[in-house]
Order: C-alpha cells, then structure tokens, then sequence
C-alpha cells in the first residue's frame, strides 16, 4: 500500500547533550524512514532560520549576553516547534540519561496536535520518562529500531484504515490520502 509514502515525519533526538552513537543511530533511524517508507524527513540539525541553525558550540553561545542567548534560542524553538506543526507524525529517540527538553517540547506539541508520536528507546522502554506514559499510549514505544520498523510496516501496509484501532493514524492516513486524489 506505501500509506507512509509521502509524509512529512519530523525526527526529534537529543542535540545538546548528544553525543556520536546517538548522531549515529539518527542518522540511520531517517536513512531508514526515507529509503524504506519514503517519508519527508525533518532533521532538527538542518533546519536554518535566517542563517541560524541548531547550536554547536555550547560554550562558546554561553559566553554572549543572556538576550542575545535569549533571542537566539528563541528562533530555533520556535522554527523547531513549526516544522513539528507541519509535520504529519513525530518519531522520537530517546537514549537513557541525555537531558533532552527541546525533544520532551517537541513530543508533548505533537501530541497535543493529535499527531502519531513515537517514541524509540533502545536502552528500554522502561528508561522512557514515565511523564510520557501519561500522554502517549504504550504502543507508541519501541525499544529497538526493529520493534518501530514492524510498527510502521503495519501502518504502512494497512489497506482498512478503520483496521487501524489509532485515531491518530486513520485521521492522519485519511487525510493525506485525500490530498492526494
């Protein structure tokens, strides 16, 4: 069916206080939903608002004056919560013990925007905030990028929307399908 194929999916992950094997493992987690689902992806790290973009040097932003922090900050949380906005579905990857706020904003805005929102912990699901039990529903987390491939392929391979028990999903699939004819 491709149901997937087409839609804009906004990948959140932890850039602050990321480290390489979670750079890594991103990078294969959209190589994966573009090649494999045909999915827009919207990586956090290339998005630039009048020429800025995700900060890279921690230290060396904190040395400037907290309004120019402040406004700084302000553009990049507000050009990452608009690319979430127009995004049909919302994957997290949350790895254990990374302080991640900007990804806890983004998950909590597209759930309040009724989005699909799926979370991937490969340290283990029970390492996913519980903050997030309370919001989401427990199918929404995975903790192995085999255990999310599986969840998409189903989605993606439903031909029945109402098959799919998700109101999330059916409005979200029904929609872009509608769109498309």
């Amino acid at each position: 069916m491709n149901r997937l194929n087409g839609l804009t999916c906004y990948v959140s992950f932890p850039i602050e206080f990321g480290n390489k094997r979670n750079t890594e493992r991103t990078e294969y987690l959209m190589d994966m939903l573009k090649n494999t689902y045909k999915l827009r992806v919207v990586n956090p790290k290339k998005i630039s608002f009048n020429g800025l973009c995700e900060i890279i040097d921690r230290e060396g932003f904190l040395k400037n004056k907290t309004e120019y922090i402040c406004s700084k900050m302000k553009m990049i949380v507000k050009t990452d919560l608009k690319c979430v906005d127009v995004s049909n579905l919302l994957i997290a990857y949350l790895p254990k013990d990374i302080r991640t706020t900007g990804c806890i904003h983004e998950i909590i805005m597209a759930d309040i925007e009724k989005k699909p929102t799926l979370i991937l912990c490969e340290d283990g699901i029970e390492n996913i905030p519980l903050w997030l039990f309370g919001i989401l529903k427990p199918e929404y987390f995975f903790k192995s990028m085999n255990d999310l491939r599986e969840y998409l392929d189903k989605i993606n391979n439903t031909e029945d929307l109402y098959s799919i028990s998700d109101e999330r999903w059916s409005y979200t699939l029904s929609i872009f399908d509608q769109i498309n004819n």
